[in-house]
């Protein structure tokens, strides 16, 4: 999530949100209409990698956020609340009334995504208590022998919030932890991020969503952040390390989520250093206006998109001419489901996200600010 602050906004970042959210939103509409990831349909199976790009983007804005606001944990989590919660009951209340038809949008799939109608079917024997866990946003740290894909049972997508909610709740800890001066501190936060790092998929066991599983991404978000405050001292340095980051991420990790992070944050550079010429046309992408709008209503995509997009392949799959062509159910899908998501993001992004976080400032406006406001009006 990003500060709403307009002087401590990264116009590219916004982009970058955009994009990533529209990716996995048609990564997943090409598995509503049963089309398996393979040739050309292989360019949109790296859904889990977007996400990944998002985990990072959130230890950079979250650490930033933090940095500049310099808000205690109450009002840092009353907050995040507030920009989480609302929107997501919307999203998992319409999802719940969609999941009947979800259940005959997978049984036209391929025998691979069998398990996702199982799932949703599990949903419906037990919705309270995946709705209670849901709404509760501990979804994520629910064992898997408790509530099997307690995760993503009833809205998928809500999966990477259960996690960003556990990561809020530890963040202004790390940022302390960091600005405390203390060695031993430093060096137990870097233990516990190296133990978690290399157990990642024995997390998993535990619950798909749990924080342990993802401290590497969130830690290399935080870390990216407080390069980019040396940034601020030392342009040149701070250049060619970016650089060296990036060369590292593509050389050594062969990760996907770090390259295209590495490339946005190089994006998001001021202007004028060395490497301007050769990064501008991709700075310029991220940042035009279009795409920093869908940005704004990236959160919404990213939650909307699940439950809309289902209905749409629903109202067409029975059509002759999608039982003859997959991908022409695709291509209809996507015409008539793009603008329905974009609207309805719209919509949420205005009338839901944008009123709680205003009301969650009121909520945890210090008293000293109040009574300064009062004075100032009379």
């Amino acid at each position: 999530m990003k500060s709403n602050d307009s002087n401590d906004r990264f116009p590219q970042l916004d982009g970058l949100r955009g994009l990533l959210a529209v990716y996995v939103a048609f990564h997943h509409l090409i598995m509503f209409c049963g089309i398996p990831f393979l040739g050309v349909a292989a360019l949109l199976g790296r859904g889990e990698k977007a996400v990944h790009v998002f985990i990072i983007l959130s230890g950079f804005v979250i650490f930033h956020l933090l940095h500049k606001s310099g808000i205690g944990w109450w009002t840092f989590m009353v907050r995040r609340f507030f920009r989480l919660w609302p929107l997501l009951a919307v999203a998992v209340i319409l999802a719940s009334f969609v999941a009947p038809l979800e259940v005959q949008v997978w049984q036209h799939g391929p025998p691979e995504t069998a398990y996702r109608q199982e799932r949703i079917i599990h949903f419906m024997d037990h919705p309270a208590a995946f709705l209670t866990s849901t709404l509760m946003i501990v979804h994520g740290m629910i064992p898997e022998f408790w509530l099997p894909n307690a995760h993503a049972n009833i809205l998928p997508p809500a999966w990477s919030i259960g996690l960003e909610w556990q990561f809020y709740l530890i963040a202004p800890l790390c940022l302390w932890m960091a600005r405390s001066g203390r060695t031993w501190l430093l060096v137990l936060g870097i233990l516990v991020l190296a133990l978690g790092a290399a157990g990642g998929e024995r997390w998993k066991a535990w619950n798909d969503a749990f924080l342990p599983a993802y401290t590497g991404y969130f830690a290399i978000g935080a870390f990216c952040h407080a390069a980019w405050c040396q940034m601020q001292k030392n342009m040149t340095s701070a250049t060619l390390g970016t650089v060296a980051f990036m060369l590292a991420a593509i050389v050594w990790s062969k990760d996907t989520a770090l390259i295209l992070w590495s490339f946005a944050l190089l994006s998001a550079l001021p202007a004028g250093h060395a490497f301007d010429a050769l990064i501008r046309p991709l700075r310029s992408l991220l940042a035009s206006r279009w795409l920093v709008w869908i940005g704004d209503r990236s959160y919404s995509i990213y939650l909307l998109h699940w439950p809309l997009m289902m209905v749409c392949v629903w109202c067409l799959q029975d059509a002759a001419w999608a039982a003859h062509s997959k991908w022409a159910l695709f291509a209809v899908s996507s015409l008539v489901a793009a603008p329905v998501v974009l609207i309805a993001s719209h919509l949420t992004y205005t009338f839901v996200e944008l009123p709680f976080i205003q009301l969650s400032r009121k909520l945890t406006r210090r008293p000293a600010a109040i009574a300064g406001a009062a004075v100032t009006t009379t």
